[in-house]
């Protein structure tokens, strides 16, 4: 996907190697909805703790997040 800085099409990013969460944490910045799939416990984690305090401000326990499904 290519990024056009004044685009107004509503999206959904998708990265199916989530790993730290860089992806969803610059689609959490751009306002999209995105996906992430990550196969790794650990790594669920930590871009969970990632976007939380990066692009939501928000320390660990103050919201309800969205559960990561392993499967």
């Amino acid at each position: 996907m290519t990024y056009k800085p004044f685009d107004s099409v509503p999206c959904t990013v998708m990265d199916i190697f989530l790993g730290a969460g860089t992806v969803g944490l610059v689609a959490e910045k751009l306002t999209r909805k995105w996906i992430g799939i990550e196969l790794n416990p650990d790594y669920c984690e930590m871009a969970k703790a990632r976007i939380r305090k990066k692009a939501w401000n928000v320390e660990d326990g103050h919201e309800n997040w969205i559960q990561a499904a392993l499967f």
